[in-house]
């Protein structure tokens, strides 16, 4: 659609290398945090709490959802299940709404059909 020039691909270039080390690092916070709330992985007393502190921000237990909710245990581990479950659906969703919008939008301005 534009033109590209040495500026724009190095800008280009730039942001993707600042998202990829930000995504990396919020990975690996991710990923200790599981690993030190985990029973399988033993860590020595002087590391564990170095591993466990970066991940408090992932830790959604604060919330107690299940007084929040006032179900049976069971009923709300089955709620929470579907819930974690399907969640991730909905950006899908959202993106292919707009994909296919954008789509028949595009058809609609060029004068031909979608189907």
């Amino acid at each position: 659609l534009g033109i590209v020039t040495m500026v724009t691909f190095q800008s280009s270039m730039h942001s993707d290398v600042f998202s990829n080390t930000v995504a990396s690092a919020v990975n690996l916070m991710q990923t200790t945090w599981i690993f030190s709330k985990g029973e399988s992985i033993k860590w020595p007393a002087a590391t564990e709490s170095a591993f466990a502190a970066p991940g408090s921000i992932f830790d959604l237990s604060v919330f107690k959802w299940e007084c929040i909710f006032r179900a049976a245990p069971r009923d709300y581990a089955v709620g929470r299940t579907i819930l974690l479950n399907a969640f991730p659906l909905v950006p899908f969703f959202i993106l292919g709404c707009t994909y296919l919008f954008g789509r028949l939008w595009q058809a609609r301005a060029i004068g031909r059909q979608f189907f």
